[in-house]
């Protein structure tokens, strides 16, 4: 099915994701807290775990935090139980779902080659679409996305 664009201050596409440990994550009636979603490639794996890792250390205590993995670019596509113990593996510290239709990519039109963190306000409003690698420059300009579109 056909999914539009959002843009930046617009209601997100809906979506209901159950992450790898059973827990369900939607914003079908709005959200608690704002979000953060963290997508990239498979081959971004280690670059992902590293922003995962920030992303909890920073913002656990102001947000929820998880990665969509799509795997319908991957040798994984089609193989749930591979998937599944493939992202277990790697030990990531925020929760981990599985995007098989890509709902989060074609809401956004985004590519997985580089690491992409995607703010979510409480309003389940875009906030912001930040792709990067982990450096000091992208975690300052971070900072400055979540307390101007997030926070605010």
């Amino acid at each position: 099915y056909s999914i539009r664009k959002v843009k930046t201050y617009e209601d997100f596409t809906n979506f209901e994701f159950q992450d790898l440990n059973g827990r369900i994550w939607t914003n079908r009636n709005g959200l608690e807290r704002p979000m953060l979603i963290l997508t990239g490639k498979w081959a971004l794996r280690h670059d992902i775990k590293k922003w995962a890792h920030y992303l909890a250390f920073k913002y656990n205590n102001f947000c929820d935090i998880i990665w969509v993995f799509n795997p319908d670019s991957t040798e994984f596509a089609n193989h749930r139980e591979r998937n599944e113990k493939a992202l277990k593996d790697i030990a990531i510290a925020v929760p981990v779902v599985i995007d098989n239709h890509a709902i989060i990519g074609r809401s956004l039109k985004i590519e997985y080659d580089i690491p992409t963190i995607i703010g979510l306000t409480r309003k389940n409003t875009l906030g912001f679409v930040f792709e990067s690698p982990l450096n000091n420059y992208a975690k300052d300009r971070l900072e400055k996305l979540m307390f101007t579109k997030l926070f605010k």
